[in-house]
């Protein structure tokens, strides 16, 4: 292993770097959690901005989505904003909970609409310093499963939603946040959690190996007192831990090829175990491409790749691209074939859901 890329790797995880550059300040790892954790994460602005906005489906683009209750509950000190679909007939309300940099509203739809459609409700959220939540950062990764505890919590005092049979889906950051908010003995019946990591220093460690193809996760000393100190008693709850915890069955879904969250180094699947747990390994998919179909990854290949060519043209801001190379770009490609459900890991889960 290249020390220097592996130094490289740290720093660019933690995005210490880009601190240094923005405050000037040494580069350390107190300065590096700061620059990663006291942000926002994603927005409703900035989703329009985004050109993956134009490539791929977002809640406006299904009509099954189009009426909703919109919804705040507490976490913590920030107000956060819940969306509330309900089915005609209803077999059970599922708390859908986004990846990070994600938001409820954004390409994460395709779950919502798929799960509506098949006769579940859905409360989608939005996790703190995320899409129409507030916060300006989070204390740590842990935050997640906070927030879906809080989500639980305010199901919990509707009259008109307690005594539905309730169920956990998430994806990456919401994949454990919803395993690990088990710790706090929500009442829901079944979990899945998608893409998940185990702790937050696990996948705070894995994320520059598995983006530099490292076999060997980053050491833990240097990082970990300065995110006890920052974040608390949680700040490396153990998802894995939780679910051993809790009788509740739990199913677990993981691409084999994702980066992000490395199986070896970082998974969720790979480190929980028990009679209550049920895994699924996808050998061709990784960390995002999981929740679309492989025909509708193949057919994304050539968008996406456009895309690219747009933006290295005219920057990452949409409305710099002229319009008519936007209307151009559009008009190539059909968005609702980028955005097929995967059917193996959204009517596993529904069977799943349906089971218990």
């Amino acid at each position: 292993m290249d020390p220097k890329k592996v130094l490289q790797g740290l720093y660019t995880g933690l995005n210490i770097a880009d601190a240094y550059l923005k405050t000037g300040q040494k580069a350390s790892p107190e300065v590096g959690l700061s620059a990663f954790f006291d942000r926002r994460f994603s927005d409703v602005d900035a989703w329009k901005e985004n050109i993956r906005s134009m490539v791929y489906c977002s809640r406006e683009d299904y009509p099954s989505l189009n009426e909703r209750e919109i919804v705040a509950f507490q976490s913590g000190p920030n107000r956060l904003k819940g969306y509330l679909y309900r089915a005609p007939i209803s077999k059970g309300l599922i708390v859908y909970v986004h990846g990070m940099a994600g938001m409820a509203d954004d390409l994460y739809a395709v779950g919502e609409d798929y799960f509506l459609r098949h006769g579940f409700d859905v409360f989608a959220i939005d996790l703190t310093a995320s899409g129409a939540s507030e916060g300006h950062g989070i204390p740590g990764l842990h935050q997640s499963a906070l927030d879906v505890a809080a989500a639980s919590s305010y199901i919990d005092s509707r009259v008109d939603l307690c005594g539905l049979p309730r169920y956990f889906f998430g994806h990456s950051w919401g994949g454990y946040g919803v395993a690990a908010s088990l710790h706090f003995h929500p009442n829901v019946r079944a979990v899945v959690a998608v893409s998940a990591f185990d702790t937050p220093l696990k996948e705070m460690m894995a994320i520059p190996a598995g983006k530099l193809g490292i076999s060997q996760a980053m050491p833990r000393e240097g990082v970990e007192g300065p995110l006890r100190n920052r974040a608390g008693e949680y700040y490396d709850l153990s998802a894995s831990e939780s679910i051993a915890q809790s009788n509740i069955p739990v199913l677990l879904l993981h691409g084999e090829r994702d980066t992000t969250v490395p199986l070896s180094l970082a998974s969720l699947i790979d480190a929980a175990d028990g009679p209550n747990v049920t895994k699924r390994y996808y050998p061709e998919k990784g960390h995002m491409d999981i929740l679309y179909s492989n025909e509708s990854v193949a057919y994304a290949k050539p968008v996406v790749e456009m895309s690219r060519e747009l933006t290295t043209r005219y920057g990452r801001e949409l409305s710099r691209i002229p319009k008519q190379e936007r209307t151009r770009f559009a008009s190539s490609f059909d968005k609702r074939m980028t955005s097929v459900a995967n059917e193996e890991v959204f009517g596993l889960s529904t069977e799943f859901f349906a089971h218990h």
